[in-house]
């Protein structure tokens, strides 16, 4: 089961995970990516960004395989700079110039995170996180406690 970048506009991503639980049969594969440093995304709603840590918690239900940076710091920096030029103005063209000026300025930017999205403090400010577990082998109606948060 595949969830890339969808959680953040959901109202409920935890019950989504216990979905996707649910959903699976044991020994099934899920790969969750969300965003953690990344400007507002109004698609048509934002409602959270995800740690690596929160990311695991949520996903405490299953078996993890993987988990780490999807996409990298320097990616989350150029992101929140760009939404910052673009908040800088209220008239659209004047946003629009600065946003254009920003993106510009900070392309090359973008290539640096091949050298860095697997440095051991990448998490710390990545644009995104990702999680990859496996449903563990259960006995059939056997319920998954651990995702019963919220």
């Amino acid at each position: 089961m595949f969830c890339t970048g969808t959680l953040q506009h959901v109202r409920d991503p935890w019950g989504a995970v216990r979905e996707f639980h649910r959903a699976l049969k044991p020994g099934g594969i899920v790969y969750i990516d969300v965003a953690f440093m990344q400007g507002y995304m109004q698609d048509p709603a934002d409602y959270w960004r995800f740690t690596r840590e929160g990311l695991r918690l949520m996903c405490q239900g299953f078996e993890e395989i993987d988990c780490g940076v999807q996409i990298g710091p320097t990616c989350g920096l150029v992101w929140v700079l760009r939404e910052w030029a673009d908040s800088c103005f209220e008239n659209r063209y004047l946003a629009n110039l600065a946003l254009i000026a920003t993106a510009l300025a900070t392309a090359p930017l973008r290539y640096v995170d091949y050298f860095v999205w697997r440095k051991s403090k990448a998490h710390r400010v990545a644009s995104a996180v990702y999680f990859r577990g496996r449903k563990r082998m259960a006995e059939r109606g056997e319920s998954c406690p651990t995702l019963s948060m919220q």
